[in-house]
This record gives structure tokens, sequence and C-alpha cells, in this order.
């Protein structure tokens, strides 16, 4: 039956909520455990990403550590620029803290909120106004030690008589806030002093880079009679130059945006390696092997079908 609600109550939880299966659309929800770090992780996904809420347990911690943590991990993956500030918020009656992080590909809302005994960490999809739904269903359970153990799934009262409880921050806010913390973080705040730095210096470094290496690539003799006269003029040479130019400076340009290194070390490399197949495919009668076009043009797929590869990862990873 479309749309039957669930209701999630593991005695290992002092969270209990509901949710779809399958979802309003017929998709199936799939829930996962595992662990997480030195927590507890149980994942709730549909195909879509039309139900995706995830719910950690931690031991109890100050919600500010935890936050501080979570970001620097976000913001190793995904970019300085990733993570909102950490916001005041309730969640099922009581007062939580909430945040958001984005990637080119989505977005998440993260909620922190403690109980006597635990802190939870609870994180969903905003894009789909049905997990919305369900983080309202969300209710604290105290779980007494002579409690017996239940099933961590039943079957839920029919959705018409699911008590909502009072939730948290609006989406509409949420989003207003990520933009705003977008703006500030490029270039303000006291605690982004080195980060602008090390963004001035990536930008610039880019451009140091680029714009001799495409001028190398495009014009090679004006650029050896006005940069680099060392005799005698080699065309292939310069245009190799420029190749390799464009290649370290698109690596320091795809940085600003990017936060996995392996990514954009991969990506770097394939702007370098086109460019110079592109060379010695102009070049072809000026010397070098027979095998040069091959050799290079193999070096070059080889870099993209692992650029491709990582960039799959890191999607992946990203919506888990």
């Amino acid at each position: 039956m479309a749309d039957a609600w669930h209701v999630f109550d593991d005695p290992r939880f002092e969270l209990r909520f509901r949710y779809p299966d399958p979802t309003p659309r017929g998709r199936t929800v799939t829930p996962s455990e595992g662990g997480y770090s030195e927590g507890l992780r149980m994942h709730f996904a549909s195909a879509e990403r039309e139900l995706y809420v995830e719910v950690v347990r931690f031991p109890l911690l100050p919600h500010d550590e935890e936050y501080r943590r979570h970001r620097a991990y976000l913001e190793g993956r995904f970019g300085e620029r990733a993570v909102t500030q950490l916001a005041d918020a309730t969640l099922a009656g009581r007062p939580a803290h909430t945040y958001a992080f984005s990637w080119p590909e989505g977005r998440r809302i993260a909620l922190l909120l403690s109980t006597a005994a635990w802190t939870y960490r609870v994180i969903y999809n905003p894009d789909s106004e049905l997990n919305a739904r369900v983080i309202e269903t969300f209710e604290v359970t105290p779980r007494p030690a002579h409690r017996p153990s239940a099933a961590p799934l039943r079957r839920a009262p029919p959705a018409s008589s699911v008590q909502r409880l009072t939730f948290v921050v609006p989406p509409s806010r949420v989003r207003r806030q990520l933009r705003r913390q977008r703006g500030r973080a490029r270039w303000g705040g006291a605690s982004m002093t080195s980060e602008r730095f090390v963004t001035i210096v990536l930008f610039l470094g880019a451009l140091f880079f680029l714009l001799p290496g495409i001028w190398a690539f495009i014009a090679p003799h004006s650029f050896y009679d006005q940069l680099a006269t060392f005799p005698p003029y080699n065309r292939h040479l310069v245009h190799d130059i420029g190749a390799f130019q464009i290649g370290i400076g698109a690596a320091l340009l795809l940085a600003l945006r990017w936060g996995d290194a392996k990514f954009v070390a991969l990506a770097g490399a394939v702007a370098g390696a086109l460019v110079h197949l592109l060379s010695h495919i102009i070049d072809h009668d000026q010397g070098g092997a027979d095998s040069d076009v091959f050799v290079f043009g193999l070096a070059a797929v080889a870099l993209v079908a692992a650029a491709v590869a990582r960039w799959q990862a890191v999607v992946r990873a990203a919506g888990d």
C-alpha cells in the first residue's frame, strides 16, 4: 500500500520517528546500519533521494565540538565554503542546533540534539518535502535499563493519525542562511584570515600559470620573443611549456572550488595531458617519434578515465 508509515523504534536509540515505506511515489526505503567513528548510524534512503534521513548516535559531547569535527571533514571533501554556521533550532520539541552543507550535486541539513546520555546528529535532504515530514515526527523516548528489547521496525498507525511535533528551522530560512554564509565565507570573518590568504594565492597562482601557458601555446613565437628568449627557438618546446603551464594553472583553479585532492590533481593532469597531446599532433612534422601521439594519447585517456572514476566516487560518497 502506497504511503504506509512505519516506526523506527530501536532500543539503542532514544529517538523514535516515522517514515513511509514505500514512499508516496512508490519507491522502496532501504534502512541500513553501520558503525560511525565512535557512534552508531542508521541510514534510511530511497531511490532519487525522495527519502533520505540519517541518524547517528555519539557519546555525549558539546554541540559546537561535534560541529567543528564534522565541519572539518566536510570542508576537506567539498571545499571551505561548503558548511554554514551553527544556528539554534528545535527537534522533537527540544532545543537543538542546525547547520547545512552543500556540494555541486546537492545539499543536506544537519541537526544536533543531546539527551542525558547521548548526542544525536540527524541529517536529511531538504530538497524533498517528504524528509521534512519525517523530521516532524521525531520524538525523544528515554530508555529505562529494564525496558525489554523491541524489534527495530514495526508498523505504525495510519498516516492520518501521526502526530506532528514542533520542528526546527524552516527550509527557506536554512537556504537563506546557506547563501549568506557562502558570501561571508568568501572574504569576511576573523576566522577566515588564513582561508582568505590561501584563496587569494590559489587564484593569483592560477592566473600566473594559465595566462602565460595559453599565450605560449597559441602564439609560441610571440611568447619566445617577448618572454622566453632562450635561443634557439623551438616551436614544439614552447608548445610543451604552454601545455604544462596550463595543467598547473587548471589544478590551482579547480582547487578553489573542489576539496577532493585526488580529483583536483587528476583534473589538472588531464588539462595538461590533453594540451600536450594536441601539441604533438600540431607539431608532428617538427620531429619526435612516430609513436608519440599514440603514447601521449593513451596517457591522456587513462588520466581522463581516472578523473571520471574519482568524480563518480565523490558523488556517490556525498549521497551516502
